[in-house]
């Protein structure tokens, strides 16, 4: 699954507007239950040390009703 963004104000950007971090895989947790996604971007929106998942990736993780969530998330190859 391809869907992680990361923050620009912690992960930089590239001239070329993408994340240094692009094309590495993250394991994103929340509440027991993990997704392994592949960095695609940065997103100067993102709050600092977060990530902005896409709709498939935070419903595999918890219902989109409820807004944001707090996960947990590690670098993996």
């Amino acid at each position: 699954m391809t869907a992680a963004v990361f923050d620009t104000p912690r992960h930089g950007q590239r001239r070329s507007g993408r994340s240094a971090y692009c094309g590495m895989n993250v394991v994103v947790t929340y509440k027991g239950k993990s997704v392994t996604l592949r960095v695609v971007d940065a997103s100067p929106a993102t709050p600092k040390n977060g990530l902005e998942l896409t709709p498939g990736a935070f419903s595999a993780l918890a219902s989109r009703d409820g807004g944001g969530i707090k996960v947990t998330w590690h670098f993996t190859k």
